[in-house]
């Protein structure tokens, strides 16, 4: 039987169709996280909760985000993509400044 002329039954349609998914911006969802999470630290330390917190507090909540930043790298191929190539672009960005500036007198 040609392939013109099977059967277009539920399965197959449902098979046939592509599921097209956004697009991800991965790179500014970062941002938007770091800029979120960060007022919100910023608005914390300003209103005096870090100065409530004694040193293992303080300790263990760095910690933790150290450890869910570095676990999100190493797990999700997207971040580790766009967080190498916004660091490579930053690298040739200031060895770019670094050829430009002219030498220092000393």
């Amino acid at each position: 039987m040609p392939a013109s002329t099977l059967p277009r039954n539920s399965t197959n349609v449902r098979n046939s169709k592509k599921r097209h998914l956004p697009p991800e911006n991965t790179t500014r969802v970062i941002a938007v996280a770091i800029a979120f999470f960060g007022t919100f630290a910023l608005l914390g330390w300003n209103a005096g909760v870090f100065a409530k917190l004694d040193t293992g507090e303080q300790a263990l909540l760095a910690g933790f985000a150290v450890g869910f930043a570095v676990l999100t790298y190493l797990v999700d191929g997207q971040v580790r993509r766009a967080v190498d190539s916004t660091a490579l672009a930053l690298r040739g960005w200031f060895n770019a400044r670094e050829r430009r500036s002219p030498p220092r007198v000393t």
